[in-house]
C-alpha cells in the first residue's frame, strides 16, 4: 500500500526530506506558503556531516559543483593578528563547502521537481485519526496523507499546534549578511576567515561563482535598531583588518540582510502520532557552530530511513525522533556555548578567548571537523 507524506515548508530541510522520502518509496507533497522559492539568506557553510547527508540523497556532487571547498582558513583578532590557521595540508580534515543558499535551494528544488511544489499555500491546521492526517490551508483547500512533516521554520505553524504558541528566545545578538564579488589577495579562492572583537565577530568564505559570503555578528538588544545599511555595517567593522571593509563596501546595498538571531529551548517532543517536526521547526539554533542547515539535512536522511523500515507512520516518526533528538539538541546547546565563548564582551574574557585559540593545538580543532565528517548516516538504497 502506498504511503503519502505531506511536508509543510519548502526550505532546505523540507526539500531534502521530500527527496529522501521519495527515494524510499513514499509519495510526497510539499506545500509552501510563499509564492516563490527564493531562500532568504546569503550563504551557508556545509560541513562534512551535511555533505554526507547530501550524498545519501544523491546530491553531493551536484551541490559541490555550485560551491567552493575550503582549502585554508584562519582565526584572527579584529586587527588581523592570526590566532590559528589551517593550510592546504589540512584541507582533507576541514570538509567544508561554502555555497549560496539560493544555489543550494535550486539544487534541492530541481531534484524534487520545482513544478511539483505547491506554492502560495499557507498552512492553518492539521487533523489526524487512525486512518490518516488532513492538512488545511488558508485558501480553504485541504491535503490528505498518511503522515505530516512540519518543516516550516523557527515560527512553525505545525509546532504551534503541537506545543502551543511560544515565542522563540532572542539570543542577544543580530547579524548582517552579504555577498561580495570582490577579488582580494587577502582572501584567495578556497580560503576563509573568522575574526573576533569585543562582542563582535566577522566571517567570510568563498561560495563559488567568484562570490564571497560574509557575516558580521553584533551583541545588541533585540530589533537591531533598523541598522540595515552598508554604512551601519561599516560603522562597526569598517576599521577592522583587510579585506573586511572592502568586502562590505563591495556588497550591493539592496542585497544586505539583517537578522535578529533566535533559538528555542528543547521541545518536549518532536513527534505526535502521524505528525513530526524537522529542522528549525524542531530544533532552531544560533549559527555559531554553523549547524542549523546541516542538522536539517541529517533529519531528512534519518526520517526517510525510519520510514523505509517501518510501515506504521506513528512508530516510524517515533523512531526518527529517538534517533535524532539527542544529537540535534546537543548542537542547540553547543551553539549557545560557542556564542558565549566567541561573542564575549569583557576585556579579560576576550583575552582568554584569543589566548585559548592561539595556544590550542591544531589537532584538537581539526578533530572537531573530523567528528562532524565521520558521523554515521545510514544509506537509503
Amino acid at each position: 500500500m502506498s504511503r503519502r507524506a505531506i511536508i509543510i515548508g519548502a526550505g532546505i530541510g523540507g526539500l531534502a526530506a521530500g527527496i529522501a522520502l521519495g527515494n524510499v518509496g513514499v509519495d510526497v507533497e510539499i506545500y509552501e506558503q510563499s509564492e516563490g522559492l527564493s531562500e532568504v539568506g546569503a550563504g551557508i557553510t556545509l560541513y562534512g556531516n551535511a555533505l554526507k547527508a547530501l550524498a545519501r540523497i544523491g546530491l553531493d556532487r551536484v551541490v559541490a559543483e555550485h560551491g567552493a571547498f575550503a582549502r585554508s582558513g584562519r582565526y584572527t583578532t579584529s586587527g588581523g593578528r592570526v590566532l590559528t590557521e589551517f593550510g592546504e595540508k589540512h584541507s582533507r580534515n576541514l570538509q567544508m563547502l561554502g555555497i549560496h543558499r539560493g544555489d543550494l535551494m535550486d539544487c534541492l528544488a530541481n531534484r524534487f521537481g520545482k513544478d511539483e511544489i505547491k506554492l502560495g499555500r499557507k498552512f492553518v491546521e492539521y487533523d489526524q485519526d487512525e486512518s490518516g492526517v488532513i492538512a488545511s490551508f488558508e485558501d480553504g483547500s485541504v491535503a490528505r496523507g498518511n503522515l505530516l512533516v512540519g518543516a516550516d521554520g523557527l515560527r512553525s505553524a505545525v509546532a504551534r499546534q503541537m506545543h502551543g504558541d511560544t515565542a522563540p528566545r532572542y539570543s542577544g545578538s543580530f547579524a548582517w549578511r552579504g555577498v561580495s564579488e570582490l577579488a582580494h589577495e587577502k582572501l584567495p579562492f578556497g580560503s576563509g576567515l573568522i575574526s573576533f572583537g569585543r562582542g563582535l565577530q566577522f566571517g567570510a568564505v568563498h561560495i563559488g561563482g567568484g562570490k564571497i559570503y560574509w557575516f558580521g555578528a553584533v551583541n545588541d538588544p533585540e530589533g537591531h535598531g533598523g541598522r540595515s545599511g552598508i554604512k551601519d555595517v561599516l560603522s562597526v567593522f569598517g576599521d577592522w583588518h583587510e579585506p573586511i571593509a572592502d568586502l562590505i563596501e563591495s556588497t550591493p546595498e539592496a542585497e544586505l540582510l539583517t537578522h535578529d538571531l533566535y533559538d528555542r529551548d528543547p521541545r518536549p517532543f518532536w513527534a505526535a502520532g502521524r505528525i513530526a517536526l524537522l529542522g528549525d521547526a524542531a530544533h532552531p539554533m544560533v549559527p555559531y557552530m554553523g549547524q542549523g542547515g546541516c542538522q536539517a539535512l541529517e533529519d531528512a536522511v534519518l526520517l526517510a530511513f525510519a520510514l523505509k523500515f517501518e510501515a506504521r507512520p506513528d512508530v516510524a516518526l517515533g523512531l526518527y525522533e529517538f534517533e535524532r533528538r539527542t544529537r540535534a539538541e546537543s548542537f542547540v546547546v553547543g551553539s549557545r556555548k560557542a556564542q558565549t565563548l566567541t561573542m564575549t564582551s569583557t576585556a579579560p574574557a576576550c583575552l582568554f578567548r584569543d589566548l585559548g585559540l592561539s595556544l590550542m593545538p591544531k589537532s584538537i580543532l581539526l578533530k572537531q571537523f573530523h567528528t562532524l565528517s565521520s558521523h554515521h548516516l545510514p544509506n537509503l538504497v
